[in-house]
């Protein structure tokens, strides 16, 4: 990308084909990525892991932004995509510097398909993992699109220009990273269960409040709650589902996690986008509260044991 940019050859095209070629990165990456921490950290601190892992994110998320415009400003588009390239170079070494034990391998089905109709089988055959894979992909299509709207609020709800939108944006990443923050302190004494199952109810509550406003000051207070809850959504559906999952599934329950999360998103982007375009935003906002709201309510109240869950 940088080498395109940079020689001026880039086309609509060509980001498409590499931004195709990212996606199917990302589908080997996150999964493995995620089991990872468990073999680092073991059970006890997977939690706090994710969530420092959380906070490390939504740190650059905060502060990537402002930094990404003046690079851009001063260099141009092209030398902040090398800088990005040449950064994996910190984590290429890190990774090698890792010592790990060695890796006992186990017996495997007899071929890719048999690999992936057992971790399938294991997730639909679990009750408390399907229920909170079920509301994750729920959260994906119908609740975290609130993410695409936000420019659309920014402009034509609000009357405010980038500058604000900047500021909201800014608004979740700070929700998010003292969400992750109390998670990576807390982790040990909060009942996973239950924290997930306020949670995932209480996100849709905000989002319909947020769809209501018509306040910079109190959409901005609304966000940070929202940023808040969608992170403590998806550290704790991390954490529960590595948790309850056997070692030698880790994997395979993690791309279907994956699939839920990230994959369902564009699905919920284009979504969101139809109906915004039909009804408006507000609107569009507050049909997908109401719908998160009462089906993981109802997801929860069907399939109790995960609430139980410590």
């Amino acid at each position: 990308m940088a080498a395109l940019v940079l020689t001026d050859r880039i086309t609509v095209a060509q980001i498409i084909v590499l931004a195709t070629l990212l996606g199917a990165v990302n589908a080997f990456d996150v999964p493995a990525r995620q089991s990872f921490f468990v073999e680092m950290v073991g059970k006890e601190d997977l939690m706090n892991a994710i969530a420092l892992n959380s906070s490390a994110f939504n740190v650059t998320r905060v502060l990537g932004p402002a930094v990404a415009g003046i690079l851009i400003g001063e260099l141009g588009v092209g030398v902040c995509f090398l800088l990005n390239g040449l950064s994996f170079l910190a984590v290429l070494t890190a990774l090698f510097a890792i010592r790990l034990p060695p890796y006992a391998r186990t017996a495997l089905p007899p071929s890719t398909w048999a690999h992936i109709r057992e971790g399938l089988r294991y997730v639909t055959g679990d009750r408390r993992v399907s229920a909170i894979v079920l509301n994750i992909a729920a959260l994906s299509v119908f609740g975290f699109p609130f993410l695409v709207l936000m420019p659309v609020v920014a402009r034509d709800v609000l009357g405010k220009g980038a500058a604000e939108f900047g500021w909201m944006s800014s608004a979740v990443g700070a929700g998010a990273l003292v969400g992750a923050l109390m998670l990576a302190a807390f982790a040990r004494r909060l009942p996973k269960g239950r924290l997930l199952r306020w949670a995932s109810t209480g996100f849709g509550l905000i989002l319909f409040t947020f769809a209501l406003s018509r306040s910079l000051p109190l959409s901005l207070a609304v966000l940070v709650m929202t940023g808040f809850a969608l992170i403590v959504n998806t550290a704790t559906t991390n954490t529960l589902l590595q948790t309850l999952t056997p070692d030698e599934l880790r994997g395979r329950v993690m791309s279907v996690f994956t699939l839920a999360f990230v994959g369902m998103g564009p699905i919920g982007a284009l979504q969101a986008g139809v109906l915004a375009d039909q009804v408006g935003a507000p609107t569009t906002l507050m049909i997908g509260a109401g719908i998160c709201t009462i089906f993981t309510f109802a997801l929860f109240r069907r399939v109790r044991q995960v609430g139980d869950l410590p």
